[in-house]
This record gives C-alpha cells, sequence and structure tokens, in this order.
C-alpha cells in the first residue's frame, strides 16, 4: 500500500475512535464504569484497611501492660513495656498520628455542668505531656486543645462496639475503643487517629461517626 493510502486509512481509524470514546463518554459509559467496577473495589478495599487497623489497634488495647496504665503506682517494667507496644504500634502502622487512653470522668454529673475535658491516662502526642518523669508522667486534660474532638464524640461506652469517625477537618480516621483496666472495669476510651486522603471522604466539615466496620 502506498504512503499516502496509509495515511489516509489512520486517519480515518483515528477519527472512528475518537469519535466511539467521544460518544461513550457523552452516554455516561465512564461513569457507568466507575460506579459498578472502581467505587465498589475501592469502598472493599478501605473496609479491609479499616478492619485492619482496628484489630490490630484492639491487640494493643487489650495487652496486660496498657490496662494497668491507670494503676497509682506504675512499675518500670509496665511502662517500659507499654512505651515498647506503642512504639512498635506506630512504627508498623505509619499512618498513625498517636496513641491516648481517656478517661470516663464522672458518668454522673449533669450535662450543663460538664466541662468537657477528661484526664489522659496515657498518650503519644507530645501535645498532651505536661511534665515527664521516670516513673510518672503529667498530663495536660483532653479538650483543653481546641483541635480535640468533643469528648461525647469520641467517647465509647461500657458494653459499646468500637467506632470510627471521619474527622474531614484534619483528614483523619478516628479509631475509638472502649477502655477496660487490669480489673476488666470500664474506665473510658481509648482512641488512635490515622492519616487519611482527602478523595476517600465525602466534602464536608462535622465529623461523621461510624461503627467498627
Amino acid at each position: 500500500m502506498r504512503t499516502a493510502p496509509k495515511v489516509a486509512l489512520s486517519l480515518l481509524l483515528s477519527i472512528l475512535l475518537f469519535s466511539g470514546l467521544a460518544a461513550a463518554a457523552y452516554a455516561g459509559f465512564f461513569n457507568i464504569l466507575e460506579t459498578r467496577f472502581y467505587q465498589p473495589a475501592t469502598a472493599d478495599a478501605l473496609k479491609t484497611w479499616h478492619s485492619k487497623n482496628m484489630e490490630t489497634f484492639a491487640q494493643f488495647v487489650g495487652a496486660e501492660p496498657v490496662q494497668r496504665s491507670l494503676l497509682p503506682n506504675q512499675s518500670a517494667q509496665d511502662i517500659f513495656d507499654r512505651s515498647n507496644l506503642a512504639g512498635t504500634l506506630l512504627a508498623d502502622m505509619p499512618a498513625l498520628t498517636g496513641i491516648r487512653i481517656i478517661d470516663a470522668g464522672d458518668t454522673a454529673i449533669a450535662p450543663e455542668n460538664d466541662r468537657g475535658t477528661r484526664r489522659i491516662h496515657f498518650s503519644t502526642f507530645r501535645e498532651d505531656i505536661l511534665k515527664k518523669e521516670d516513673l510518672q508522667i503529667a498530663y495536660e486534660n483532653y479538650g483543653k486543645n481546641e483541635a480535640d474532638l468533643p469528648f461525647n464524640i469520641v467517647s465509647v461506652p461500657d458494653g459499646s462496639p468500637p467506632k470510627l469517625i471521619i474527622d474531614r477537618d484534619r483528614d483523619l480516621f478516628q479509631y475509638c475503643f472502649p477502655f477496660y483496666d487490669a480489673f476488666s472495669s470500664w474506665r473510658g476510651t481509648a482512641e488512635t487517629s490515622s492519616a487519611s486522603a482527602t478523595a476517600l471522604c465525602c466534602s464536608a466539615t462535622a465529623p461523621t461517626p461510624f461503627r467498627a466496620l
């Protein structure tokens, strides 16, 4: 075949291909592909990722040195083991921004008298630490920092399942668990935050609570 007919044939095929793609786009074919195939696959992957994160954090929350973090007299071994467990968790899950164990406070207090602050028993957030000694760490109360979500949002009552919170203001996923001490008594909430991709969340301003996936 001569050069001119080859060029003409290639041009014709290109025009037909472009026209077909344009018609498919106009008819919403690509939107159908995204809705039927891409979005479900992304949702399944995200659900698996959350489930894995919550399973891993549950192991940390249930570890004995962590449950003993509320004891008034801390042993050096417990402090070392707890720090080691937290460090391992943060290393294995690099998207995590930190860990906190927050006291439930006085559950009998009237809502109108609740100041919204709670004692922190353990934290890996630097901004929470007021004073650090060999066997004792003093923490700032949760809720004093303006960036903290209201405690009534992150709190998980006794007997309730863990929950996932999407904090869209800070682009974070927050995993919240009921916390039980070494005597199996409910004492508050253990929470950890994971950096997220904004594209995975709908654009909104208020944090949205979800139950565990």
